[in-house]
């Protein structure tokens, strides 16, 4: 278990302002039991960047919630990362082949 609420490595390691909104999941898709699908509805977001760790467990499930809730789907390339790069990049090629993901590079981020 890993970046699960209550386990180690779940603590926020950046500044936030106090519009942000954090989500505490309880498995690796971060739309499973929680109320982030709701959220974003209702601030009519119809497309999501994802990035964290792990690439292949993490962002894959998250990535599976929403695809599954219609979302359009980019991850940031450089802003995941896996226990290896060959898991990364055949994670990356998944989502992008099974769930329509657009791998993105950071400085592509604020255009998408």
């Amino acid at each position: 278990e890993h970046c699960v609420l209550g386990t180690e490595g779940t603590e926020l390691i950046f500044d936030t302002e106090p519009e942000d909104i954090i989500i505490e999941k309880m498995r690796y898709d971060a739309f499973f039991n929680t109320p982030l699908d709701t959220i974003l509805r209702n601030l009519g977001v119809k497309k999501v960047i994802l990035a964290g760790i792990s690439t292949d467990i993490c962002v894959q499930h998250t990535a599976a919630g929403a695809f599954f809730r219609n979302y359009e789907i980019a991850i940031c390339e450089e802003c995941t990362e896996s226990i290896d790069e060959k898991t990364k990049l055949n994670a990356l090629e998944y989502m992008k082949r099974v769930y329509g993901a657009e791998i993105v590079k950071l400085e592509e981020v604020s255009k998408w």
